[in-house]
């Protein structure tokens, strides 16, 4: 029998991290948030039939322990077009920055090019935790890792040098 239950918290923060408790104790989300008369956010969920991957059948080495996505729970990633010339400088200063400086909850993160007409590249990030997710996120265009790679990337017409695109992990397959 499913189990349904109304989950509630004063800021979009405080309910991000209640309803991935509850999505890892096997809850489902029903529709999307929604904001009830006292002005608390709210989240409808059910659980009892929501399948789970099970141990046994996620494989028991990946390519590097280091890059092991099977517990990140949150993706960014960032298009960028990096100025002519300049991709490997700005991959070194991604190193650099990221042995200096490492990310609470990093558990992966690499440069793709996106092979498109456009010359664009993307940073892809996979992230651990709700906490360390909105960590990153509410840094936006201020983050002090963009802003080391921003001479090294050209503008879009917008004026912004980076592309943003993130959300939540909806079901890992292997």
């Amino acid at each position: 029998m499913e189990k349904y239950k109304i989950i509630s918290a004063a800021t979009v923060s405080e309910l991000t991290l209640l309803v991935n408790q509850e999505l890892t104790a096997g809850f489902d989300c029903i529709g999307g948030p929604f904001m009830s008369a006292d002005r608390l956010l709210n989240q409808a969920l059910k659980g009892g039939y929501i399948q789970r991957a099970e141990k046994k059948r996620i494989p028991s080495e990946l390519p590097s322990i280091q890059n092991d996505l099977r517990d990140s729970v949150y993706m960014i990633q960032l298009k960028f077009r990096p100025k002519e010339g300049q991709l490997d400088t700005l991959i070194k200063v991604a190193e650099e920055y990221l042995t200096e400086f490492p990310y609470n909850g990093l558990t992966f993160f690499s440069i793709y090019d996106l092979e498109n007409d456009n010359n664009e590249y993307a940073i892809l990030e996979y992230i651990d935790t709700t906490a360390h997710y909105l960590e990153a996120i509410e840094r936006g265009e201020t983050n002090p890792f963009l802003g080391r790679l921003r001479p090294y990337v050209d503008e879009y017409d917008d004026g912004m040098h980076f592309k943003a695109h993130h959300g939540i992990l909806v079901k890992n397959l292997i």
